[in-house]
């Protein structure tokens, strides 16, 4: 993902439709995708299919995406918050 200006304090949940091959052709699947920052470019879009490809996913291409939320993260362990 491209770099985020806060640090990537941030998570970024999107939800992501694709396309795979199946053995005996293509299965249309979606999923909601928790990323370390927003996606920006087509290279952020290829590292989405690359997480779905060692998912097991054979040959995912993405066919579209949307953000649903952005959550703050804390970077400190729980006790410390």
């Amino acid at each position: 993902m491209t770099t985020n200006p806060n640090n990537n304090r941030s998570t970024y949940f999107y939800f992501v439709a694709f396309q795979y091959f199946q053995g005996t052709g293509l299965g249309f699947a979606n999923m909601e995708v928790p990323l370390s920052g927003p996606i920006r470019s087509l290279t952020d879009v290829r590292t989405v299919e690359r997480m779905l490809r060692e998912r097991d996913y054979t040959r995912a291409l993405v066919t579209g995406f949307s953000l649903l939320r952005q959550e703050q993260r804390s970077d400190q362990p729980q006790g410390q918050r």
